[in-house]
């Protein structure tokens, strides 16, 4: 018989952008399962007492966004389960462990989510982590695609690709376990859209992050880069929150550790 623990316990950390007016929450969830074994720890971000119906949209969806992941750990738990897998591997069971770093900016009133999954099948050969982003704008409660900032998503495209090739091929040369012989995957560093899908605000500019095998082979891990305010302004709508912000120099951008309370 499949036995299934579920708990849920919600951390306040209602002090974490003391100086906005938005202020957040830690949910997490966890779950254990003997048959198949697995543990699963799902933490995602609340806005603290919604008062408007984009900040509950955004809290229902934050909620759906870690949930997917949950869903989808369950889905490989269950194929994985078909295979023959040692006993020793099989008592380990398979493990998932969602955490996020959060962004906000004021009075822009954006939020800026990265959501990380980190996996261990049972039997598998090394543990896998992805990274997925969520943008969203409490002022027009709706998510903000990345093509949707730019003037010429084009243009913005190449540039940004091409500044993302320089860093990531510095980054990867300068890596214990790469130097000039690395191999890149130059098809995950063209402008497309879809290459550059995971990407946050952070304080200093646009953090772009390319998961396990887009650019690099597994060994070297997901690449995480940074263009800044000044690099990317020029491509970005005049009328769009961000660009207004950088251009009134009126940007407060609070980012939280991620799942850490910030400092009393």
């Amino acid at each position: 018989m499949k036995k299934l623990i579920t708990s849920i316990s919600l951390l306040f950390t209602t002090t974490l952008f003391a100086n906005s007016p938005l202020h957040f929450d830690n949910k997490q969830i966890t779950l254990n399962s003997s048959q198949p074994k697995y543990s699963a720890v799902l933490n995602y971000p609340q806005i603290s007492n919604p008062t408007t119906p984009s900040e509950k949209k955004f809290n229902q969806l934050a909620k759906k966004w870690a949930l997917i992941n949950l869903d989808d750990f369950k889905k490989s738990v269950s194929e994985n389960s078909q295979y023959s897998i040692p006993k020793d591997l099989q008592a380990a069971g398979s493990t998932l462990n969602v955490t996020y770093d959060l962004t906000s900016l004021e009075p822009a009133k954006l939020v800026s989510l990265r959501v990380s999954n980190d996996t261990s099948m049972a039997g598998a050969a090394h543990p896998s982590r992805k990274y997925s982003a969520y943008n969203y704008d409490l002022t027009k409660n709706k998510a903000i695609v990345l093509s949707s900032l730019f003037k010429n998503e084009s243009a913005a495209l190449g540039k940004i690709s091409k500044l993302a090739t320089q860093r990531v091929t510095a980054q990867l040369k300068e890596n214990p376990n790469g130097g000039n012989n690395v191999e890149i995957f130059s098809d995950g560093l063209t402008p497309t859209a879809k290459n550059y899908q995971v990407w946050n605000i952070v304080t200093n500019g646009m953090q772009i992050t390319f998961n396990e095998y887009q650019v690099a082979a597994y060994v070297y891990g997901p690449q995480v880069i940074t263009l800044s305010f000044e690099e990317i302004k020029d491509l970005l709508k005049s009328d769009n929150p961000l660009a207004k912000c950088l251009a009134n120099n009126s940007c407060d951008i609070k980012v939280l550790a991620p799942n850490k309370q910030a400092d009393q």
